[in-house]
């Protein structure tokens, strides 16, 4: 019975620490792979000796096809460790990683005058080996995991406190937290009221400031209130015609008109080129469309008016 293989034996770190235990740590292995062994260990001695978090960064860069299949048995690898073994992935490194030839099948292509010639289609079997760091770098990994939790934990609170501090901020400027009292912020100066004239009566006071509040309201009233038209033309009575059929009148310009008194048809084709002018200068429009409007009003009274060949300008 031959020994056990020499590169199942665990090997060094890369960064020149001391040779690890003697036990083989944890396996995991792919067989009848459809890849040749030669083209396998080009790849797997690539991440020999490499811990797991630099192995795996190797083989998601490399392009060479196998690194896909050894990636997967690297992970499988790594999920034994953590699993059956309580290991922590971030102290794991490639102690041991191989691959033996399969199975080869042989396959023959027909060439000239009866020859034939030989297709090897090869495959191997793949096996990687974890195993915990040893002292000085397990340490050194350890401090470093610490490191990065402390960094990621301080991050973390410090986002939650930004976050609490722009709701609170919010919160304030819409005046609903119990920071605000009586609707003043907490820390904020409160102004003096100013003091009262002397010898003015408090009744008369109170009439007075009633009166400038009621100025203020109507002001804003006024002012928010849209700007009437002047009517130019006295509006006929009963009901008007459905202007808007011309072509360029729409709801808002209908009423427009209206409100100058311009609710016929007969009113718009009896417009006078001065009438034209009032009305463009009320309703800031063109004159030749005013003028179009004036055509095809006449043309509705007159029977003649098509809607698809008007002049739409």
């Amino acid at each position: 019975m031959t020994g056990p293989k020499l590169n199942e034996s665990p090997v060094r770190m890369r960064q020149g620490a001391k040779r690890g235990p003697a036990d083989q740590g944890t396996r995991a292995s792919a067989r009848w792979v459809r890849t040749s062994a030669w083209k396998m260990r080009e790849v797997v001695d690539l991440i020999r000796g490499h811990s797991v978090e630099e192995a795996a960064n190797i083989l998601r860069f490399c392009e060479r096809d196998p690194a896909i299949v050894i990636g997967k048995v690297l992970a499988s690898a790594v999920a034994n460790a953590e699993a059956n073994d309580s290991m922590s992935a971030d102290e794991l490194y490639v102690s041991a990683c191989y691959v033996d030839e399969g199975p080869t099948v042989k396959r023959f292509m027909p060439r000239a005058r009866g020859r034939a010639d030989r297709i090897n289609k090869r495959s191997s079997h793949v096996t990687v080996i974890v195993t915990q760091m040893p002292g000085d770098q397990l340490a050194l990994a350890r401090s470093k995991s610490a490191t990065v939790a402390a960094n990621r934990a301080r991050r973390t609170a410090g986002q939650r406190a930004a976050g609490e501090e722009a709701a609170g901020a919010q919160r304030r400027a819409a005046g609903g937290t119990s920071e605000v009292v009586a609707g003043v912020e907490a820390g904020a100066t409160i102004e003096p009221a100013e003091p009262a004239a002397v010898g003015v009566d408090p009744a008369e006071a109170e009439s007075v400031s009633q009166t400038g509040q009621a100025e203020v309201d109507a002001e804003q009233t006024t002012e928010s209130l849209p700007t009437k038209l002047t009517a130019l033309f006295e509006r006929p009575d009963g009901d008007g015609d459905e202007i808007n059929k011309i072509i360029g009148i729409g709801p808002k310009m209908k009423d427009s008109l209206n409100e100058l008194g311009v609710t016929t048809f007969a009113q718009i084709a009896a417009w006078s080129d001065a009438d034209i002018e009032q009305i463009d200068a009320a309703i800031p429009r063109s004159a030749d469309q005013l003028k179009d409007w004036r055509t095809q009003a006449q043309e509705i009274l007159a029977g003649t008016w098509n809607r698809d060949t008007s002049n739409n300008t």
